[in-house]
């Protein structure tokens, strides 16, 4: 028996904004904090070099979250578009394998929202139709 795993792809584009937005307000405080380090000089001699070694390590850190942000919301992308892309070349891989007739073959959708592929299987034949009574 083979577990399976499913995920919609709107669910990973919507964890890769979130991680993009994250990288960005955490990008955003990174600037705040350059600004505030800048202005650490002003703190005089005793303050001053204190508070910044105490910036520089957020600074580090925030540039940290904020590469880490980047690349999971990077990763999600990546693996969206991979989903994607593989899934049409299966499908025309497959779509390969059929017969001449069935290549084009529109799939209309079921009720479901699910592909109705279609057979070479023609149905149930039809009910004959009654003859005279007597």
């Amino acid at each position: 028996m083979s577990d399976t795993f499913a995920i919609m792809l709107s669910v990973v584009r919507r964890a890769a904004d979130t991680w993009d937005d994250q990288a960005e307000q955490l990008r955003g405080g990174h600037k705040r904090l350059t600004d505030a380090k800048n202005a650490a000089d002003d703190l005089g001699d005793r303050a001053g070099p204190v508070a910044g070694t105490y910036l520089a390590t957020w600074l580090e850190q925030l540039t940290n979250l904020a590469d880490a942000a980047q690349s999971r919301a990077d990763g999600l992308d990546t693996f969206t578009s991979s989903v994607v892309y593989f899934d049409e070349t299966a499908a025309d891989e497959l779509r390969a394998l059929l017969p001449w007739d069935n290549r084009d073959a529109v799939r209309p959708t079921m009720s479901n929202g699910l592909p109705d592929f279609p057979t070479d299987d023609p149905g149930p034949a039809p009910s004959p139709t009654p003859g005279p009574t007597p």
